[in-house]
Protein backbone atom coordinates (compact mmCIF):
# COMPACT_ATOMS: atom_id res chain seq x y z
CA UNK A 1 0.00 0.00 0.00
CA UNK A 2 1.25 3.53 -0.86
CA UNK A 3 -0.26 6.19 1.25
CA UNK A 4 -3.20 4.81 2.53
CA UNK A 5 -5.75 6.49 4.58
CA UNK A 6 -8.65 4.02 4.52
CA UNK A 7 -8.26 0.24 4.29
CA UNK A 8 -10.84 -2.08 3.39
CA UNK A 9 -10.76 -5.95 2.20
CA UNK A 10 -9.51 -5.64 -1.73
CA UNK A 11 -8.64 -2.03 -1.72
CA UNK A 12 -7.77 1.11 -0.14
CA UNK A 13 -8.24 4.83 -0.59
CA UNK A 14 -5.81 7.22 -0.03
CA UNK A 15 -4.77 11.02 -2.10
CA UNK A 16 -5.28 12.00 -5.58
CA UNK A 17 -1.96 12.31 -6.89
CA UNK A 18 -1.19 14.05 -10.47
CA UNK A 19 0.27 10.61 -11.59
CA UNK A 20 -2.90 9.18 -11.40
CA UNK A 21 -4.76 11.18 -13.67
CA UNK A 22 -1.74 11.09 -16.45
CA UNK A 23 -0.60 7.13 -16.11
CA UNK A 24 -3.99 5.73 -15.09
CA UNK A 25 -6.19 6.72 -18.18
CA UNK A 26 -8.24 8.01 -15.57
CA UNK A 27 -10.42 10.14 -17.99
CA UNK A 28 -11.15 8.20 -20.33
CA UNK A 29 -13.80 6.12 -18.15
CA UNK A 30 -15.64 9.17 -18.76
CA UNK A 31 -15.65 8.76 -22.27
CA UNK A 32 -16.28 5.50 -21.96
CA UNK A 33 -19.93 4.71 -23.36
CA UNK A 34 -20.16 1.57 -21.32
CA UNK A 35 -19.23 3.26 -18.32
CA UNK A 36 -20.80 5.92 -18.75
CA UNK A 37 -24.46 4.57 -19.51
CA UNK A 38 -26.53 4.91 -16.55
CA UNK A 39 -24.89 8.36 -15.71
CA UNK A 40 -24.48 12.06 -16.81
CA UNK A 41 -20.83 11.37 -18.56
CA UNK A 42 -19.77 10.63 -21.64
CA UNK A 43 -21.54 13.59 -23.46
CA UNK A 44 -18.86 16.13 -23.93
CA UNK A 45 -15.45 14.14 -24.97
CA UNK A 46 -12.58 15.14 -22.22
CA UNK A 47 -8.86 14.87 -22.34
CA UNK A 48 -6.39 14.94 -19.92
CA UNK A 49 -5.35 18.72 -19.68
CA UNK A 50 -9.59 19.07 -18.76
CA UNK A 51 -9.74 16.73 -16.33
CA UNK A 52 -6.20 17.90 -14.82
CA UNK A 53 -7.90 21.55 -14.64
CA UNK A 54 -11.50 20.05 -13.46
CA UNK A 55 -9.83 18.14 -10.42
CA UNK A 56 -7.52 20.51 -9.22
CA UNK A 57 -9.17 23.68 -9.62
CA UNK A 58 -12.36 22.49 -7.78
CA UNK A 59 -13.04 23.97 -4.17
CA UNK A 60 -11.63 21.56 -1.94
CA UNK A 61 -14.13 22.84 1.09
CA UNK A 62 -17.59 20.92 -0.57
CA UNK A 63 -15.81 18.15 -2.63
CA UNK A 64 -13.35 15.12 -0.90
CA UNK A 65 -12.27 12.55 -3.68
CA UNK A 66 -10.27 10.00 -2.98
CA UNK A 67 -8.15 7.37 -5.53
CA UNK A 68 -9.55 3.74 -5.17
CA UNK A 69 -6.52 1.33 -5.21
CA UNK A 70 -5.80 -2.35 -5.22
CA UNK A 71 -4.63 -3.58 -2.49
CA UNK A 72 -2.95 -6.55 -4.73
CA UNK A 73 -0.77 -4.19 -6.88
CA UNK A 74 -1.46 -0.35 -6.18
CA UNK A 75 -2.99 0.13 -8.91
CA UNK A 76 -5.65 2.82 -9.24
CA UNK A 77 -9.05 1.39 -10.08
CA UNK A 78 -11.13 4.14 -9.94
CA UNK A 79 -12.15 7.03 -7.23
CA UNK A 80 -15.15 7.88 -4.54
CA UNK A 81 -15.84 10.90 -3.54
CA UNK A 82 -18.26 12.96 -1.27
CA UNK A 83 -19.47 16.16 -3.35
CA UNK A 84 -21.51 19.45 -2.07
CA UNK A 85 -20.73 19.15 1.13
CA UNK A 86 -22.88 21.46 3.40
CA UNK A 87 -20.70 21.54 6.76
CA UNK A 88 -23.55 23.92 8.05
CA UNK A 89 -26.48 21.24 7.63
CA UNK A 90 -24.23 18.51 7.90
CA UNK A 91 -24.96 16.31 4.89
CA UNK A 92 -22.86 15.84 1.67
CA UNK A 93 -23.85 13.42 -1.77
CA UNK A 94 -21.83 10.13 -2.46
CA UNK A 95 -20.40 9.79 -6.40
CA UNK A 96 -18.46 6.77 -6.86
CA UNK A 97 -16.46 5.49 -10.19
CA UNK A 98 -15.05 2.20 -10.70
CA UNK A 99 -13.31 1.93 -13.99
CA UNK A 100 -11.80 -1.51 -13.68
CA UNK A 101 -13.70 -3.61 -11.48
CA UNK A 102 -10.87 -5.20 -9.76
CA UNK A 103 -13.04 -7.20 -7.25
CA UNK A 104 -16.60 -8.23 -6.77
CA UNK A 105 -17.01 -5.60 -3.79
CA UNK A 106 -14.92 -2.85 -5.37
CA UNK A 107 -17.84 -0.47 -5.43
CA UNK A 108 -19.18 -1.67 -2.24
CA UNK A 109 -15.82 -0.92 -0.58
CA UNK A 110 -14.97 2.07 -1.42
CA UNK A 111 -18.71 3.40 -0.57
CA UNK A 112 -18.07 1.66 2.74
CA UNK A 113 -15.09 3.75 3.20
CA UNK A 114 -15.87 7.01 1.90
CA UNK A 115 -18.93 6.62 4.53
CA UNK A 116 -16.80 5.87 7.37
CA UNK A 117 -15.00 9.29 6.46
CA UNK A 118 -18.07 11.16 6.09
CA UNK A 119 -19.83 10.88 9.49
CA UNK A 120 -16.47 9.72 11.43
CA UNK A 121 -14.13 12.73 10.16
CA UNK A 122 -16.40 15.24 8.20
CA UNK A 123 -19.11 14.98 11.39
CA UNK A 124 -21.86 14.45 9.07
CA UNK A 125 -25.39 13.39 9.81
CA UNK A 126 -26.74 12.68 6.33
CA UNK A 127 -25.23 11.27 3.07
CA UNK A 128 -27.40 11.22 0.01
CA UNK A 129 -27.37 9.84 -3.64
CA UNK A 130 -28.88 9.31 -6.56
CA UNK A 131 -28.91 6.45 -9.38
CA UNK A 132 -30.39 5.56 -12.74
CA UNK A 133 -33.81 3.60 -12.64
CA UNK A 134 -31.59 1.19 -14.41
CA UNK A 135 -29.14 0.62 -11.37
CA UNK A 136 -32.42 -0.34 -8.74
CA UNK A 137 -30.97 -3.90 -7.64
CA UNK A 138 -27.65 -1.71 -6.88
CA UNK A 139 -29.35 0.62 -5.17
CA UNK A 140 -30.51 -2.31 -3.33
CA UNK A 141 -27.68 -3.77 -2.43
CA UNK A 142 -26.66 -0.35 -0.74
CA UNK A 143 -29.03 -1.23 2.11
CA UNK A 144 -26.54 -3.83 3.22
CA UNK A 145 -25.00 -0.04 4.45
CA UNK A 146 -28.11 1.07 5.99
CA UNK A 147 -29.34 3.23 2.74
CA UNK A 148 -33.38 3.67 2.77
CA UNK A 149 -35.01 4.64 -0.73
CA UNK A 150 -36.44 8.08 -0.12
CA UNK A 151 -38.18 8.13 -3.53
CA UNK A 152 -37.99 8.35 -7.30
CA UNK A 153 -36.99 11.69 -9.37
CA UNK A 154 -39.42 10.98 -12.58
CA UNK A 155 -38.04 11.59 -15.91
CA UNK A 156 -34.95 13.02 -14.40
CA UNK A 157 -32.34 12.25 -17.14
CA UNK A 158 -32.57 11.73 -21.65
CA UNK A 159 -30.38 9.69 -23.32
CA UNK A 160 -30.76 8.00 -26.41
CA UNK A 161 -34.06 9.78 -26.92
CA UNK A 162 -35.39 7.99 -23.84
CA UNK A 163 -36.23 9.75 -20.30
CA UNK A 164 -35.27 7.69 -17.14
CA UNK A 165 -35.75 7.98 -13.62
CA UNK A 166 -33.89 8.46 -10.55
CA UNK A 167 -33.70 6.65 -7.47
CA UNK A 168 -32.63 8.75 -4.39
CA UNK A 169 -31.30 6.89 -1.57
CA UNK A 170 -29.74 8.38 1.93
CA UNK A 171 -28.21 7.30 5.14
CA UNK A 172 -28.11 9.40 8.56
CA UNK A 173 -25.86 8.88 11.22
CA UNK A 174 -28.40 7.08 13.52
CA UNK A 175 -28.56 4.53 11.10
CA UNK A 176 -25.22 4.18 10.53
CA UNK A 177 -24.34 3.91 13.94
CA UNK A 178 -27.03 1.16 14.44
CA UNK A 179 -25.44 -1.32 11.58
CA UNK A 180 -21.93 -0.62 13.46
CA UNK A 181 -23.52 -1.85 16.29
CA UNK A 182 -25.14 -4.51 14.93
CA UNK A 183 -21.40 -5.44 13.39
CA UNK A 184 -19.42 -4.85 16.41
CA UNK A 185 -17.94 -2.04 14.93
CA UNK A 186 -17.11 -3.94 11.26
CA UNK A 187 -18.81 -1.88 8.60
CA UNK A 188 -17.65 -4.11 6.14
CA UNK A 189 -18.28 -6.89 7.63
CA UNK A 190 -15.31 -9.59 8.31
CA UNK A 191 -14.30 -10.41 4.56
CA UNK A 192 -15.38 -9.10 1.18
CA UNK A 193 -16.85 -12.58 0.67
CA UNK A 194 -19.06 -11.89 3.43
CA UNK A 195 -20.28 -8.89 1.96
CA UNK A 196 -20.88 -9.13 -0.89
CA UNK A 197 -23.07 -12.20 0.22
CA UNK A 198 -25.18 -10.43 2.31
CA UNK A 199 -25.72 -7.18 -0.13
CA UNK A 200 -26.98 -10.14 -2.75
CA UNK A 201 -29.41 -10.93 -0.24
CA UNK A 202 -31.38 -7.66 -0.64
CA UNK A 203 -32.25 -8.12 -3.86
CA UNK A 204 -34.00 -11.79 -3.67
Amino acid sequence: MKNEILVGHTLYLRAVEISDLVETGWHQWYNNYDLTASNQHGVYPINLDQEKEYFFNQDKNKKITFAVCSLKNDKVIGNVSLINIDLLNRKAELACTIGINDSLTSGLESIGLIITHGFNRLNLNKISGGAHSDLHLWVKMLNVFGFKEEGISREDSLRNGKYSDTIKFSLLLKEYNKILNLRDNNYLMSSSTELYKHSLSYIK
